[in-house]
């Protein structure tokens, strides 16, 4: 935890943060940046900001919204409808699926962030283009595998949605 604490404080670029040092921001949030993208889920995202998501999805937007202008970070607060805020900027993803509950969807999301981030998307346009791609790789794989999907199936998936939507690199 020193080494990532150490390693975020000197970081000037953007970045993704999910998993284990979403538990160590949620310690030091002065480590929070404009520019960075955190991934909770409703757990750590309590862990985070000490407030309770309410069960509507209009509060849960709420309480998203609050906490990313707090932090002046984007958030994609992982859940049955993802949300994304970004200060005052919203959205709902409605792509995924119960099945992506399994280890790892986490992982891919966060990488399809990083994946944009790193080709100099803003953090708002990662975090929306990332929840779609995942949730809709998701879907695709959910199709074909059913309650024994696999993170690494939503991989596999993720080439089909970019040539479905049109997306291009």
């Amino acid at each position: 935890m020193e080494a990532v604490h150490e390693f975020l404080s000197y970081l000037k670029k953007p970045c993704v943060i999910d998993a284990d040092a979403l538990h160590m921001i949620s310690e030091k949030k002065k480590l929070l940046r404009k520019g960075w993208i955190i991934t909770p889920h409703a757990n750590e995202f309590y862990n985070l900001s000490g407030h309770r998501l309410y069960n509507k999805l209009e509060g849960r937007v709420k309480e998203v919204v609050r906490f990313s202008k707090e932090f002046k970070s984007a958030v994609i607060l992982k859940g049955y409808k993802d949300i994304i805020a970004e200060g005052t900027k919203t959205m709902v993803n409605s792509t995924g699926n119960p099945y992506m509950t399994v280890g790892g969807t986490g992982d891919v999301l966060a990488g399809i962030c990083g994946a944009f981030l790193s080709m100099g998307a803003k953090p708002m346009h990662s975090a929306a283009a990332a929840a779609y791609i995942c949730g809709s790789a998701g879907d695709l794989a959910k199709d074909m595998m059913g309650p024994g999907l696999l993170a690494t199936d939503v991989i596999e998936k993720i080439p089909d949605v970019l040539k479905i939507s049109g997306i291009e690199f």
